[in-house]
């Protein structure tokens, strides 16, 4: 779950950098990126948390890892955030 995870971030940041790359973004599309930036940071916090206590509770550790893969998979089904939105 924590791979998979850690790859949607990946992707979804390298789609970040590519429409950076791309030219100057609206002050609204610039907001909703570093918020989204603001998430993923949390969510890397959070699971580097997570790997350092070996001695969490399978059932915990699922209700998070649920929980971060609801944020993520939320803000890839974002379509203002997509190439090509307007």
């Amino acid at each position: 779950m924590q791979y998979q995870l850690m790859n949607d971030m990946a992707q979804e940041m390298t789609r970040m950098t590519e429409q950076m790359a791309k030219g100057e973004l609206s002050p609204e599309l610039r907001k909703q990126m570093a918020g989204r930036m603001a998430l993923m940071s949390t969510m890397m916090q959070r699971m580097s948390g997570l790997a350092s206590r070996p001695a969490m509770r399978e059932p915990e550790w699922q209700k998070q890892m649920g929980g971060m893969r609801k944020q993520m998979d939320g803000m890839m089904r974002d379509s203002t955030m997509m190439p090509g939105a307007k």
